[in-house]
């Protein structure tokens, strides 16, 4: 555009300037005193030109400018705003890297993650090894002298890396003939299905030395597998809600308290630990498969919902106990429960063996040691066996019982329908009717010893006890 109006003005000069030189000569001629008079005009027009090019260089080298700061502008948001985008890509790359471990039954990258329990329905074919996949700690490929691989975040009961002996803390190098990381483990797997066996090569410390593993698993069908393992079993993962109010230590300390643990609920008062995730809370408290669980904080569990219920009351960095049994011991674990990035550490373990439950002695039939004659309509004693527990009481005979612990008796049915009923060591209250007075005598039902068992009672007459 610039170029164009210099062209413009270039011809306007140009033009003048020939009209200026043209006319010079006649005018020289007929009129030569005026000739200072057309220079001076010259120099003014050639002052205007001047003014309004350097007017129009300087108008557009302004618009310039402006258009410069602005594209820099423009740059510097569409830069950041790719960045934004970068960002996001990543973050998709690794949801996405996620699901697909999901999908072969592993879990996927970090955090504390609880098995796969998807409806069957959704990759119910899909092949299912049954681990949680982690990166390796730091240090962790140094110490088992390898260069690559995934470590085992956690191992699902019963599945099929259970069954060849993957534990947590293990490191898979290699499955299905490819060397593997967090990032290849899926996609070595994506040629496999449920039924194939597949070598797998994983290592370990063993009293702190590197052990090489090798195996071949069997990989199992993943809607099978939840429909008859991780479902039956009715194991839950629990956490707490996450709070978002208050600020501060408290805000960064608000998201939800995590157990890391898949808790099965047998019975009321009874939940016990199906699986428990590596790093956890749970882990770090010391807990482990077929633990049972007791009590946080001083709350006793009772259902899973209690456990939700406590576990959304705590913060990230408080301190708690955790009450567990296992083997006949209880474990209090004094706790510092971690959130989000806060990672638990255990401050006390207190082990304790568990009282021994003294086994309830077997219960024995009472006996009470009398005979008595009802043919008269009433119950009369008539024979008082001698160690027995109405001798200890004080009956006699010729007593006439009235009633027993509150029941009256009239009839031998009667008394022998209340006796049926009644073990040794029972408390015993007798009515009776000595002479003209009626009294009460207390004492305990005993038991029939071998020696009570052969004193004939009298001939023909019922036998109380």
């Amino acid at each position: 555009m610039i170029a164009s109006r210099v062209r413009q003005l270039g011809w306007a000069a140009m033009a003048a300037t020939l009209l200026f030189v043209t006319t010079i000569p006649t005018v020289a001629t007929a009129q030569t005193a005026v000739q200072p008079s057309y220079q001076a005009a010259g120099d003014d027009l050639e002052k205007e030109l001047q003014g309004a090019i350097k007017s129009i260089l300087g108008k557009h080298q302004r618009e310039l400018a402006e258009l410069r700061a602005k594209s820099e502008k423009r740059i510097a948001e569409l830069e950041a705003q790719t960045a934004r985008l970068s960002a996001q890509v990543d973050e998709m790359r690794q949801a996405l890297a996620a699901r697909r471990s999901t999908d072969t039954g592993s879990g996927a990258a970090s955090g504390a993650m609880g098995a796969d329990i998807r409806p069957a329905s959704a990759g119910a074919d899909r092949p299912f090894l049954g681990v949680e996949l982690t990166a390796p700690e730091s240090g962790q490929l140094s110490k088992l002298g390898i260069e690559r691989g995934v470590r085992v975040g956690r191992v699902v009961p019963d599945a099929p890396a259970a069954m060849v002996g993957l534990k947590t803390e293990d490191v898979i190098t290699r499955i299905a003939g490819k060397n593997v990381d967090l990032q290849s483990f899926s996609g070595a797997l994506s040629n496999s299905k449920a039924g194939d066996r597949v070598a797998i090569e994983y290592s370990r410390l063993v009293d702190g030395q590197p052990v090489r593993f090798e195996a071949r698993v069997k990989l199992g069908r993943r809607g099978d597998f939840i429909a008859a393992g991780e479902r039956r079993e009715g194991g839950e993962a629990v956490e707490g809600t996450e709070r978002r109010e208050g600020s501060g230590e408290h805000a960064a300390n608000s998201a939800p308290v995590k157990l890391g643990a898949r808790v099965r609920q047998e019975a009321e008062n009874n939940l016990v630990i199906v699986d428990v995730t590596a790093g956890s809370n749970a882990a770090e408290a010391g807990l482990r498969t077929g633990d049972q669980l007791i009590s946080i904080g001083g709350t006793t569990l009772v259902t899973i919902d209690t456990v939700k219920e406590v576990l959304g009351k705590l913060r990230g960095g408080t301190t708690k106990t955790i009450v567990y049994s296992r083997d006949g011991k209880t474990s209090n674990a004094r706790l510092k429960w971690g959130a989000g990035d806060a990672k638990p550490s255990l401050v006390e373990l207190d082990v304790k063996k568990a009282p021994e439950k003294t086994a309830p002695k077997p219960k024995v039939k009472g006996f009470l040691g009398i005979s008595v004659d009802p043919s008269g309509g009433a119950l009369v004693v008539e024979e008082v066996v001698k160690g027995s527990s109405a001798a200890t009481m004080g009956l006699k005979v010729g007593d006439t019982i009235l009633s027993v612990n509150g029941t009256k008796a009239t009839n031998i049915e009667q008394l022998g329908g209340i006796f049926s009923g009644m073990w040794a060591g029972d408390a015993l209250s007798i009515q009776i009717k000595r002479g003209d007075a009626t009294q009460t005598i207390k004492g305990t039902l005993g038991a029939k010893s071998g020696d009570q068992a052969s004193v004939p009672a009298a001939d023909s007459k019922p036998h109380v006890g």
